[in-house]
Formats: structure tokens, C-alpha cells, sequence
């Protein structure tokens, strides 16, 4: 496997003595020079250090000359990355006590596949740089020192090649760059199990050993377990320094290889080897027996008994693997890319025999047979989402959209203001103040009971006021003769929901089963063992019963299972949509697509409204599919960005900074509020919470919470906390064991861990143990009393907000110190103690646990997890996990023609309508993807005006017109602003920014300004805000914007697009007062002039008619980066296309094709290189024949 990917820093640290020996030389051969990057360079053949030198450096092997410049010093030299190679353990033990000719062997069969796993990462993942900026990004091949080993630091046996990847590469056209290093570390997995794979299968197929799985890896049968264990000192090092220290993830455990390596010294082989055969022979598993084991192998090769795959069992193997690996990609994403599948088949398929060849070739095979593919915007490979995931996206994008403008389930004036009022009420009486509602609040209330439309979103940051809204607007709702019904993805969340709003709420699973009864599938899955169970414990002591599973037990098995659920089926209560029916869902970003599917159609169906609130910026679904996120961006929004649940100033704007993802300002201020321990290791961040944790009153542990990432951390914490408060006499009277082995008091936290509709409860509820009774008339599990935090609603056996718990029938009880947080999404607590874990340590966990608390948020972490400074905790928490929608990004049909030939295309026309001294370079990436000809320039204009009106709300941003007159840029802003005005993808709020035109929020807006050199540049962006420095009034019933005698405003959300010159980073926002309104216009269309400076996604383009210039139009083609697509006059333009091809031969090829992405590589790469390295071997011969001649004319 990959063991790790470390970037070299020093070339000079590998010839130092005892390093140079371990890479150079090492214990199973010396390095030797790999790839075709490395042979064009002329490094071939072993490895020497002087090569290696130069190869770190940037200089060619044979005349030294400077192929990359590095920077001689500081952390962004990086010479190299060392991508290691390890094979499992059997392996290494066999050949530690194996003779000298059997070694080698073993060592070329490591090699061979250490060679193969390269290959892999050089075809897929060896990207370089070039251009301005580094903005075209190509395929290239590299240049790879293999270095193999044979022991690891411990002295175990421990075969695995050392592959330095060299920051040098060879492009196609001949010259060189540096490489791309994120692309190694995107395909170290993929690459990983390959190595394994191709091992197995030399090790089966040349040495005859049977290999039999091992999880994601391999064993070699035959080879003790026992000795495997003992031989593996290192690992075993590591693991009890991590069991010491508290960290359980494989990153964490990588970082305690490297901070425990010992150093690095000469090695003798030879008291290894013997140390390697006592310790063999104490396990009999000495010479003798690895030899016998060999030759049984090699036996079964020569008489034809060795187990070889038919091949129609083998592609019936590689069908069954690719299925399922697509299966399981797709339940957890919309889209995956190559390298994960390969990932999945290959560690899937290591014993099988199969070589990594052959899996690459069925996954090429497998996606080249999806009918589409999917283009991330920035990313230069492709992606794919199976039928099934895309046909679902449709369906409910398509529902969702054609409910726009509907006016449905409305709401008066007057009985909305008379809710609003009694809800501020409230507020005010709770908190002692004076109270109303925010403006985000009063406009997300107008918009989800006033404004048209059947499907309504508000997306708004964790502690914004979301509830406040959701109860006034409950009340409004009610009044106005509706019924609403509440509904989140996990039961802590409905009964929040339900406890903060007043609106019954219920699971999203309780409700889809109430409206759809059958027993699905997986839901048999689900209960039949525990069926099967209950009825073998009944069988056993009724006799009746007992005769009936004699006769049949699965039969009675089932039929058993069938009355115990229809009678729940009566038992509960059952949930009706129908058009007077409001649902709302909360929590909506943690909903995936096909459960959001089916509460789309289910409203869809009846008539139902559906009100969706969330925030993406929190825990993505664990399932496939972000569809609130893109939901949001069709349909349109109100956004909650006013934070009100935390009380002091610094913790809100920490929330605002990590919104705006600046988590590095966001952990200062926490550091400076004395809000930030960091400790030497996990259990020493861990102890440091507990200890501040239990150093509360009784009183305020119900209204304190710790999160963690995982569950053995929590697990970790309760028991540490619960040890505190015995040794403080907060605990006491009679114990009882819970399910999970844990032990609870008297007043002991508890939290419920499953749903029970019987009981009344939901996973995730939280409460404290008021007595533990242990029942007199028979042994076994106790009872508990416990009060919950918050009443649980539709409980029968709950009154008062106390549960009665029988732990015989109910054992999902576990201590509630600590949770995870995926168990604490929704909840709020007064007080929380986060621990940032090892593991699943991204963007929205943080933002999660840091936006729990109202009062109060300490933040504990450990230095493995810093680095040396904050800065990389920063980093991490920059990550984002988000998930989104394969429809989200542009889906290209796969059966059509490649994109080469488009981009050709594209250069064709750019030669022929813009002579070469006025022609402007294309974008490498940029293709003609349309190009319609009309006999009018007016029609021309419509036909471009048409065009625009078909994009998708998301496409405006990426999209522009390209014309040449201002008339025509006039024409266009109007037109497609007018369709975006009329498909509601723009608020309502306006202001008028010059004669004529008026900005909604949402509009595209281009904004011309000069830098600070005095020079005009052009920015383009998207309207976010409008409104008054003084005041802004809403208008009766639709939130119209009252106009004033103050100037107006208006906030401008830049484009992190291509933008060339001094501009703004990306997704900047910049506020344009109203004097500045000349230096605005709307933002659809624009003259070439106006956008020298800027680059697009994606252009249509107007070409002018006679007597503009060629550098105008040179202009106009070389705006976008992907597609261009071309409108213009037939009587000017098709002659000048069609010259020297025949009439109509431009529109003939044009239509021969059909939309494609940019290909991940060259088909031709491959042809290129083989003619590059024969026209330099062809220099070398006669460069050394001309310096022969020289030498013997010198010498006669």
C-alpha cells in the first residue's frame, strides 16, 4: 500500500552517508531511474547521487542544463515527493527467510508492481503548469527514482520501495515544468491498491503462492499469523504510543511514524537474515519450510493445479466488482471520478488474480460506457454519475421548479402581523427586554407565507433566528385554517423543532413510512432479525408457538414479524398531506436527494406546500446528494445571516469569520478570549476538558454539552466526567450497567440513543437520571426515571417530562456529557466544550460545534493536529466537505465527438476572422461549441437573446455577451433580465442606477473603476444587497423597498472567475454608494472593449456587423475559457467560414459534432513522446559520431 507521500525538502540529505547508503544502495538493490520524463531526460539505468542531485535541482542527467528553477531555500522548495510503496507483511516475512535466489525474486515481483502503481500515477495524476499565472493545466510525464528496502526502522522485514518523484516533468511539445503535487496525493489511494493487486497477482501467478484477502489488502497462505505479529516491532511501537497518547486515526498515526523513526544507519544484512531465521524457527516457520512452501507453489505452476480464473469467471468477477464499487460510490455521491473507482474494484478484487492492467482497462471500459459525464468547474478531470442518480436530480429539480410562481396556502397582512406581534411578545417577556424580530427575520416571514411559489427556502447560519421565524410563522398559518407539520432527517431535531415552534413535528423516515406503508426492502432487512429473534425467545417458552416453528420456522418468522407491524402500524399515530397542509422541514442541507426526492413528490402529488430551512454550511448528508444547496441557486432564497442565539459579541463574529471562511481569524478570537487550549497530545486535550467540564455546579450540567468527532472520544470524556462528579459526591445511591457496558448513577447525564414511538422518545433526546430501581421480583436490567431536557412529544408513558425506562426492553442508553456531532445537529446548549478531533476535522464539523453554544464555547486541541503553528489547523478547518448535485455542473453526452476537434475548430475561426497580427491567444481549454448564422443582424441578436434565456440560474455567473455595439448590449441586459424577472430568479427589491435600467438582487453587474495606479479595469459580479444608509422601509405584503430621499446603495458579491490585472480575491464584496451609479451597468452583455480584462466560463458572441475590427473580434472569441458559441450575419460571415471548404462545409462540421469536455489526456500524448525520445536519441548518436570525428582528425 501507500504508505505515505512526504514532500523532500534537502537534496543534499540523501548523500549523506547513511542516507545515501539507504536510498542509493539499500538492502535490496540500488535505485534505478523510472519513466519516460526520466529517459527523455537522459536519467536512466541505477541511480547515482550525482544524478540525483541534479535531477533535485532541475538540471538534465547528461549536460546539466536548467529544466525547472527552484527556490534555493524556505518551505516552498520542494524537489521532490518520496510516494512509498509497502507490501503487506506475509510477503516481507517469506522473504526474510528465504535464500539469497528466492530474495530476488520476491524483490523483482515488489518492483515490478512498484513500477505498475507509478505508471498508474503517471498517466492519471502527473499535471504541470504553464502560462501567466500557471492557468493552463496539461498531462505530462515525470521523472522517478525507485529506491527499494527491505527493513523497516525496527530492523522488521519490511519490503517496500522508496519512489521520489522528481519536480520535473516533460510536457508534450518537448519542454519541461514542474509538476503538480495535489494530483499525487488525490491518487495515492487508487495507486496504493493497484501495487497490492499487481503484487498479488506476480506472486500467484509467477511464484504459484496462494493469496488469499485480508480487508483492503492481501495475505500470503501458508505464512504464520504468529510470526507475522512479532515481525511487525514498528507498528506495534506506533500503536501503543497512540494508545498512550489517545489518538485512533490513520492520519494521527502516519504523524507518530514520523515523529518516532529512528535514525536512519547502515545495515547488515547479514545479522538481520539471522536474526529473521531464530525468530522464524520459534514459530516453524524457518528456511526449510519457506522453501517447501515455495516449491509446493511452483509444483502446482508445472503440473497446471495452480488456481487460474476462466475467463468467463473472471469477467463475471470484474462485472460483479464494478457494480458494486459504482454502488456504493453512488449511495454516498452524486458523481466520482475514475480514480475512485479504481480504488474500490482493485481493493475489492486482491486476491482474484487479476492484474492492475486488467482492472484499469474494465474501469476505462466501465465509464466510457456511462452515457454522461460531469465537468467541474477548475477541475481537470472527469467525473460520472450513473443513470439512476442524474434521472433522480431531474425529477426533483423539475418538480420543485414548476412550482415556482404558484400562489398557494396564503396569508393576510393582518393576521401575519398579529403573529409576528405575539411572537416579539414572547421574546421580550423571556428575555426582560424590549424584543422584535431582524429584518432577515420579517423578510424570510413575507417570503415563505406571502410570496408565490409552492416550494420555499430559507437558508440561514446556525443561531440566526430560524425558529423565531418558523413559530410566528406557525401561528400565521394556523390562523389562517391551515395545518402544519414539521419533519427532520434525526428525532433530536423534529423535537426541537416541535419544542421551539409549537409545530408537531415528526422524523422524516416516521413520515415517509406513514405515507407510503409497505415494508420496503431494506426495511425487511432491518427488522426481520429482530423479529426472528423475539419469536425464537417466545417459541421457546410457548408451546403452541413452539409447534407452529417446528412445522415452519420461517414462515412463523415472518408472519410474526408481518401482526407486529401492522399492529404498530394502528398503534401510532399516521400523518396526511393534502393542500391544505403546510410541511415544513428543518434541517433541510442534512437532507440527501433521494430522501428529498420523495418528499417532493409526496407533496407534489396532493398540493402540499413545502418550506425548507437550513444552513449548507453545516453537516452534509451522509448520503448521496446536497440538493438544498442547488435548490437554493434555482429557485432562489431568503437568506438569515443576523446571528442572535450567541450572546457575546466575539463568538458571533468568530461564526461570521468562519461563514466567510476565515477560520484563522475565527481561532484567534477565541484564542484571545482564552477560549483555545492546546495540549501536547489527545489525552492530555481530553483530560484538560474534563477537567474544566467538571468543574460545574449540578445545576448547570443540563445545559452543558462536549463534542467530538468520534464516539470513542465521547465515550472517553463521559467516562472521565462521571468519575469527577462521583469523586465530588454529585452521584450516588443505587447503579445500574447499560447496554454498552457503561455504568449511571443518580443524576448522571444520559442520552437515548434510538427511536421508540411507543415510549415517545427520539434518538438523541438528552435527560438526567432521577432514580435507578432495581426490581424486586426478578434479576436482570434495571428501571430508570429519567427527566428529559425538553418534553417529548405523543409519549404515553411520559408525564411531566419524565420517562420511565425499563432497560430490558429499551437498552439504547449511554452517559450524555459528551456526544457526537452529528448526534448534536439542531441542538442548543448553553455551554459546549468542543474537542477538534483527528478525524473528520473540515469546515462544516467545525462550524457545527462552534455555533452550539449560546453562552459560552472552549475549543481543545491537540499540537499533532496544529502543526507548529495555527495556521495549519486553519487550514483544515478551510476545508469544505460540502456536497452538491451532479446537475449542478455541466453534464456532457459521452457518445459525442471529442473535444479536440472542437477546440480546432474554435483556432480555425479565430485565424480566419481575426488576421495574426490582431488575433489574441484562446484560452487551450476554450471549444467552439455552437455557431448559428442568420440573414439579418437583428435576427442574429434574437437568436442570441433566445439562446441566453435557456441557461439554468447557476449559468448566469459563469456566462457573458460579447458584442460590439451599445445598442445591442442594451437589447440584451433587458431582455434576459426581463426572463430572470418573470422566472422569479431575482428579488423583488430594485433601484435604479442610470436612466432606464434598474439592478434587482441577483442581477449580473458590471462595475468599471480605476486600481490604485490611476488605470480603468472592469469588475463582474452579482447584485447581493440594496438598500438606504438611513433606513429601509418594506413595503405592504411583498417586501418592496419604500424609496427615500437618502442615497441608495448597493453591494456587489465579485466573481472569483479569470480576471486578469490588479483585482479583487474572489468572492470579495464591494459596496457602491449612489454617486458612484455611472460607473454601473447591468452585467448580461458588454462591449469587447469593456472586457479586455475579464474571462468567462462561457461567451456568446454577437459578431458585428461590417467595419469593426479584427481586434474586436479577436476580442469577442477569446473571452471564455470552455465553450464559445457564435451568432452572426450568413451574407458576411458564412462565405469568410466556409472559404476553401466548399459551401456550407463550416456548418456541415459543426454539426457533425456534438458537446464534449476536455479529455483527461491526449490521445496522441503517448506517439508525441515516442517521436520526441527518437529525435533526441537520434541527436545524441550524431552529436557523439561528430565528437568521434573530431577526436580521430585530432588524433591523426
Amino acid at each position: 500500500m501507500v504508505a505515505s507521500i512526504s514532500a523532500c525538502k534537502d537534496p543534499y540529505y540523501y548523500l549523506e552517508v547513511d542516507h545515501a547508503l539507504y536510498y542509493l544502495t539499500g538492502d535490496t538493490g540500488a535505485g534505478v531511474w523510472h519513466g519516460e520524463g526520466a529517459r527523455f531526460l537522459g536519467f536512466t539505468g541505477t541511480v547515482f547521487g550525482e544524478q540525483l542531485i541534479a535531477a533535485f535541482n532541475g538540471l538534465g542527467s547528461d549536460d546539466y542544463t536548467r529544466h525547472v528553477r527552484l527556490p534555493h531555500t524556505g518551505r516552498n522548495r520542494q524537489p521532490a515527493w518520496d510516494i512509498t510503496f509497502s507490501a503487506p507483511k506475509s510477503v516481507s516475512v517469506l522473504w526474510s527467510v528465504l535464500g539469497a535466489d528466492d530474495r530476488h525474486k520476491i524483490e523483482s515481483l515488489v518492483m515490478q508492481a512498484a513500477k505498475r502503481a507509478i505508471d498508474y500515477l503517471d498517466s492519471r495524476a502527473l499535471l504541470t503548469r504553464r502560462g501567466k499565472g500557471g492557468e493552463t493545466v496539461e498531462h505530462a510525464k515525470g521523472v522517478y527514482a525507485l529506491c527499494p528496502h527491505g527493513t523497516s526502522r525496527s530492523q522488521d522485514p519490511q519490503l517496500h520501495i522508496h519512489s521520489l518523484a522528481i519536480n520535473m516533468c516533460v510536457r508534450q511539445d518537448g519542454t519541461t515544468g514542474g509538476i503538480r503535487s495535489k494530483d499525487l496525493y488525490i491518487h495515492k489511494m487508487a495507486a496504493g491498491a493497484l501495487f497490492r493487486l499487481e503484487l498479488a497477482s506476480l506472486l500467484s501467478k509467477q511464484l504459484g503462492l496462494k493469496v488469499e484477502s485480508d480487508a483492503w489488502s492481501f495475505k500470503l497462505a501458508g505464512v504464520p499469523q504468529s510470526l507475522c505479529d512479532e515481525q511487525s516491532k514498528r507498528r506495534q511501537v506506533i500503536e501503543q504510543l497512540a494508545k498512550e497518547e489517545g489518538w485512533h486515526s490513520p492520519a494521527v498515526l502516519a504523524q507518530l511514524a514520523i515523529q518516532t523513526r529512528a535514525a536512519k544507519g547502515l545495515v547488515s544484512m547479514a545479522e538481520c537474515t539471522k536474526e529473521w531465521l531464530e525468530t522464524g524457527e520459534k514459530h516453524s516457520f524457518g528456511r526449510q519450510e519457506a522453501e517447501q512452501l515455495l516449491d509446493a507453489a511452483q509444483e502446482a505452476i508445472s503440473t497446471g493445479l495452480a488456481n487460474r480464473l476462466r475467463d468467463d469467471a473472471r469477467d463475471k468477477l470484474l462485472r460483479e466488482a464494478l457494480k458494486q464499487g459504482i454502488e456504493s460510490l453512488s449511495n454516498s455521491q452524486s458523481y466520482f471520478a475514475e480514480r475512485d473507482l479504481v480504488q474500490q474494484v482493485a481493493a475489492s478484487l486482491q486476491a482474484s488474480g487479476l492484474t492492475a492492467d486488467e482492472i484499469v482497462d474494465a474501469v476505462e471500459d466501465s465509464v466510457d460506457g456511462f452515457e454522461h459525464r460531469i465537468e467541474l468547474h477548475g477541475s481537470h478531470y472527469r467525473y460520472y454519475a450513473t443513470a439512476a442518480t442524474l434521472a433522480a436530480e431531474r425529477e426533483l429539480l423539475s418538480i420543485v421548479e414548476n412550482t415556482k410562481g404558484v400562489q398557494s396556502h396564503d396569508v393576510s397582512n393582518e393576521i401575519l402581523e398579529k403573529a409576528k406581534k405575539k411572537v416579539e411578545k414572547r421574546l421580550s417577556e423571556e428575555i426582560g427586554v424590549p424584543a422584535e424580530l431582524t429584518f432577515d427575520q420579517h423578510s424570510a416571514l413575507i417570503h415563505i407565507t406571502q410570496e408565490p411559489g409552492r416550494t420555499k427556502l430559507v437558508r440561514g447560519t446556525a443561531g440566526t433566528g430560524k425558529t423565531q421565524t418558523l413559530e410566528a410563522a406557525n401561528l400565521a398559518w394556523k390562523q389562517s385554517g391551515y395545518q402544519v407539520l414539521g419533519t427532520a432527517l434525526t428525532g433530536k431535531a423534529a423535537v426541537g423543532l416541535q419544542n421551539a415552534t409549537a409545530i408537531r413535528s415528526v422524523t422524516i423516515s416516521k413520515l415517509l413510512r406513514s405515507l407510503r406503508p409497505e415494508l420496503t426492502s431494506e426495511e425487511l432487512k432491518q427488522h426481520f432479525p429482530q423479529k426472528f429473534a423475539a419469536a425464537l425467545r417466545g417459541a421457546y417458552f410457548e408451546g403452541f408457538r413452539a409447534r407452529a416453528w417446528m412445522k415452519n420456522p420461517l414462515g412463523q418468522a415472518l408472519k410474526e414479524m408481518e401482526q407486529a407491524y401492522h399492529e404498530r402500524q394502528v398503534a401510532r399515530p399516521r400523518y396526511k398531506l393534502d393542500a391544505k397542509t403546510i410541511l415544513v422541514v428543518d434541517e433541510a442541507g442534512m437532507v440527501p436527494t433521494k430522501t428529498m426526492l420523495a418528499l417532493v413528490q409526496e407533496c407534489d402529488r396532493v398540493g402540499t406546500k413545502l418550506v425548507l430551512i437550513g444552513d449548507s454550511l453545516q453537516l452534509p448528508p451522509i448520503e448521496a446528494g446536497g440538493p438544498f444547496a442547488s435548490l437554493c441557486g434555482r429557485i432562489g432564497c431568503q437568506y438569515l445571516t443576523n446571528i442572535v442565539r450567541q450572546r457575546q459579541e466575539w463568538m458571533r463574529e468568530a461564526s461570521y469569520a468562519m461563514v466567510q471562511n476565515e477560520p484563522r481569524h475565527a481561532l484567534d478570537l477565541y484564542a484571545a478570549n482564552d477560549c483555545l487550549r492546546i495540549e501536547k497530545s489527545q489525552r492530555a486535550a481530553i483530560a484538560r476538558l474534563v477537567a474544566d467540564y467538571g468543574k460545574l455546579s449540578a445545576a448547570e450540567y443540563s445545559s452543558s454539552l462536549a463534542l467530538t468527532s468520534t464516539r470513542a472520544d465521547a465515550a472517553q470524556i463521559n467516562a472521565g466526567i462521571q468519575q469527577r462528579r462521583l469523586a465530588a459526591r454529585q452521584l450516588g445511591g443505587p447503579s445500574a450497567v447499560l447496554g454498552n457496558g457503561e455504568r449511571v448513577y443518580e443524576n448522571d447525564r444520559v442520552m437515548l440513543t434510538r427511536n421508540d414511538y411507543q415510549l415517545g422518545v427520539r434518538n438523541g433526546l438528552l435527560g438526567t437520571v432521577v432514580s435507578v430501581l432495581q426490581p424486586p421480583w426478578r434479576e436482570g436490567p434495571a428501571r430508570l426515571e429519567v427527566k428529559l431536557d425538553a418534553q417529548a412529544p405523543q409519549g404515553a408513558f411520559i408525564k411531566a417530562g419524565t420517562l420511565h425506562i425499563d432497560l430490558e426492553k429499551y437498552s439504547n442508553v449511554q452517559l450524555g456529557y459528551a456526544a457526537t456531532t452529528h448526534k448534536a445537529q439542531g441542538a442548543t446548549v448553553k455551554s459546549s466544550y468542543v474537542l477538534l478531533g483527528e478525524s473528520m476535522l473540515n469546515k462544516e464539523m467545525a462550524f457545527t460545534q462552534l455555533t452550539r453554544a449560546s453562552h459560552s464555547t472552549i475549543i481543545y486541541a491537540a499540537e499533532a493536529e496544529l502543526g507548529n503553528t495555527l495556521e495549519s489547523l486553519a487550514n483544515r478547518l478551510s476545508q469544505s466537505f460540502a456536497k452538491d448535485l451532479a446537475n449542478d455542473h455541466k453534464i456532457v453526452t459521452q457518445s459525442q465527438s471529442s473535444i479536440e476537434t472542437r477546440q480546432a475548430l474554435l483556432q480555425d475561426t479565430l485565424s480566419r476572422l481575426a488576421p495574426e497580427k490582431h488575433k489574441e491567444a484562446a484560452a487551450p481549454t476554450a471549444y467552439l461549441a455552437d455557431a448559428r448564422l442568420s440573414s439579418t443582424q437583428t435576427g442574429a441578436l434574437w437568436l442570441l437573446i433566445g439562446q441566453y434565456s435557456k441557461l439554468r440560474n447557476v449559468d448566469y455567473e459563469k456566462t457573458i455577451a460579447v458584442v460590439t455595439d451599445t445598442f445591442e448590449v442594451g437589447r440584451i441586459n433587458n431582455s434576459v433580465q426581463g426572463h430572470r424577472k418573470a422566472a422569479q430568479q431575482l428579488g423583488v427589491d430594485s433601484l435604479e442606477i442610470r436612466q432606464g435600467e434598474r439592478v434587482h438582487r441577483g442581477d449580473r453587474v458590471l462595475v468599471t473603476m480605476n486600481n490604485e495606479h490611476g488605470a480603468p479595469r472592469t469588475l463582474l459580479g452579482t447584485a447581493v444587497g440594496i438598500g438606504f444608509p438611513d433606513r429601509v422601509v418594506m413595503g405592504p405584503g411583498r417586501g418592496q423597498v419604500i424609496t427615500t430621499q437618502a442615497k441608495p446603495w448597493l453591494t456587489i458579491e465579485l466573481d472569483s472567475q479569470h480576471q486578469t490585472g490588479q483585482l479583487a480575491e474572489a468572492k470579495e464584496r464591494i459596496t457602491v454608494e449612489g454617486r458612484d451609479f455611472d460607473k454601473l451597468q447591468l452585467g448580461y452583455a458588454a462591449t469587447a472593449d469593456k472586457l479586455k480584462d475579464i474571462k468567462v466560463d462561457s461567451s456568446l458572441v454577437l459578431l458585428p456587423e461590417q467595419g469593426h475590427s479584427p481586434q474586436d473580434i479577436a476580442i469577442q472569441l477569446t473571452r471564455a475559457t470552455k465553450d464559445v458559441s457564435l451568432f452572426g450575419e450568413q451574407s458576411h460571415y458564412g462565405p469568410i467560414l466556409d472559404a476553401e471548404g466548399g459551401k456550407g462545409a463550416f456548418a456541415k462540421s459543426l454539426d457533425s459534432l456534438k458537446r464534449d469536455g476536455p479529455d483527461a489526456e491526449s490521445t496522441s500524448l503517448a506517439d508525441r513522446y515516442r517521436q520526441i525520445l527518437e529525435e533526441q536519441r537520434m541527436q545524441r548518436a550524431q552529436s557523439e559520431q561528430s565528437q568521434l570525428s573530431r577526436q580521430q582528425s585530432f588524433e591523426l
